[in-house]
């Protein structure tokens, strides 16, 4: 994807491809996260291959962001992720009664 980006015929162009490419490397770094956790593999190589492409991530992430700034473009603004795990009320180590 990110090759696709170095041919962009325009700076929304490439921050488009760059965006995609950004996309592929978060599902990457999502599939590396349940092969650690489901130990699928050798877990020191997906352990690895996690942390690249959390690095990458971040390197994609600030390459759009920046490309962006200097075009003149607004950031895009997303809204906070909403957890997987839902609170469960009154279960905090407070809240047990002494027995």
């Amino acid at each position: 994807m990110l090759e696709e980006a170095r041919a962009a015929e325009s700076k929304r162009d490439f921050i488009s491809k760059c965006s995609i490419g950004l996309k592929e490397i978060r599902e990457t770094h999502g599939r590396l996260r349940l092969h650690e956790a489901c130990s699928v593999g050798p877990v020191d190589e997906a352990t690895k291959l996690r942390i690249e492409a959390n690095e990458l991530v971040s390197i994609v992430t600030t390459i759009v962001g920046n490309t962006r700034a200097n075009a003149g473009l607004k950031p895009i603004r997303r809204k906070p992720s909403k957890s997987f795990f839902k609170t469960i009320p009154n279960s905090t180590p407070n809240s047990i009664p002494n027995s």
